[in-house]
């Protein structure tokens, strides 16, 4: 196994373990926690590689082409975050099966 994959499943198991364990502490419908937990986890994953580009390229636009970003947006861009197909996932079965 690989560790994109090792890391997708482990993903959708801490996110299954924990959106029991709110549901059933604080007595709410599993899908209504899963649904929260894992539009929350999307959001937060999503955007992991994007932001600091943004702002590199609005300081490199700042000083008319002047400055030099420090990254390669293209290589950190085509980079998939396993934590953020095992969200889209852990929501897409919530919706197919609650």
């Amino acid at each position: 196994m690989n560790k994109f994959s090792l890391k997708f499943i482990l993903g959708v198991i801490i996110l299954f373990a924990t959106a029991l364990l709110v549901s059933i502490i604080f007595n709410f419908s599993f899908a209504n926690v899963s649904f929260v937990i894992g539009g929350f986890c999307c959001f937060a994953t999503a955007g992991s590689q994007v932001f600091p580009h943004m702002s590199e390229a609005n300081a490199s636009t700042r000083t008319l082409g002047g400055y030099v970003p420090r990254t390669k947006f293209e290589e950190k861009l085509s980079n998939f975050n396993p934590f953020f197909f095992s969200s889209c996932l852990f929501i897409v079965v919530i919706f197919i099966f609650f």
